[in-house]
C-alpha cells in the first residue's frame, strides 16, 4: 500500500491531535497530584531511610526541592515528573490505538480516554517522585510492543523489554496481554496468517 504526502501528514496531524487530547485529559484528571500539595508515598523527606540517601534518585530530588523551595515554588520537581508521566502515558495511548489498529476518531479518543482515567494513574502518582520512570517504562514497552506487531522487528523490542525490566516497573504482562489482543482480532477477522 502507497501512501501519498497528503496522506502521510494527515496521519501525523491526526496522531498529534490525539495525543494532545490525551495529554490535556490527563493533567484534567490527574491534576490532585499535580497542583495540589500532596504527602509523597515515597517518603523522599525521609531522611534516615533508605528512600533518601545520597545514591538514589530521590537524594537528588529532594535537594532540588529544597533548593525552589528557598526561592519561592514548591515542590516544582514533582509538578515536572508528573507532567512527564503524563506526556509518555499520552504517548502509550496514541500508540496503543496504533497497535490495535482503531480507524474511528470516536473510537481512539474512547480508548485513550479510558487509559487516561484508569486507576492505575492515581496508583503510580501517589509516588511523584518517581512517576515518570514509571511513565517511560510504560512508553518503552507499548514502542517494543509497536515494534513487535506492525514492524516484526525482534532485537530492539527486546532491547526495549530488558530495559523496561530493569527500570522501575515492567509492563511485560500488558504487552503479552496486547500481543494476544491483535493475534485475537486477526483471528476474528478470519485472516489466515496467524503466528
Amino acid at each position: 500500500m502507497c501512501f501519498s504526502m497528503a496522506d502521510t501528514k494527515s496521519i501525523i496531524k491526526n496522531r498529534l491531535c490525539l495525543f494532545a487530547y490525551s495529554f490535556l485529559l490527563g493533567v484534567i484528571i490527574n491534576a490532585q497530584p499535580l497542583f495540589f500539595n500532596t504527602d509523597a508515598t515515597d517518603s523522599l523527606r525521609a531522611y534516615g531511610s533508605t528512600q533518601a540517601q545520597a545514591g538514589s534518585g530521590r537524594f537528588l530530588g529532594h535537594i532540588l526541592d529544597m533548593i525552589f523551595e528557598r526561592i519561592g515554588f514548591y515542590q516544582p520537581f514533582r509538578f515536572i515528573n508528573v507532567l512527564i508521566y503524563i506526556a509518555f502515558l499520552a504517548a502509550s495511548a496514541v500508540l496503543i490505538v496504533m497497535i490495535l489498529d482503531i480507524k474511528r476518531t470516536s473510537l481512539s479518543l474512547l480508548s485513550v480516554s479510558i487509559l487516561m482515567s484508569c486507576a492505575m494513574n492515581s496508583g503510580i502518582l501517589a509516588y511523584f517522585y518517581v512517576c515518570h520512570m514509571y511513565g517511560f517504562t510504560l512508553f518503552i514497552s507499548m514502542l517494543a510492543c509497536f515494534l513487535i506487531i506492525k514492524r516484526r522487528a525482534v532485537i530492539l523490542p527486546a532491547v526495549l523489554l530488558s530495559a523496561s525490566l530493569g527500570i522501575y516497573q515492567a509492563f511485560f504482562p500488558t504487552v503479552i496481554l496486547l500481543i494476544f489482543l491483535c493475534q485475537f482480532l486477526k483471528l476474528s477477522k478470519g485472516d489466515g496468517d496467524i503466528r
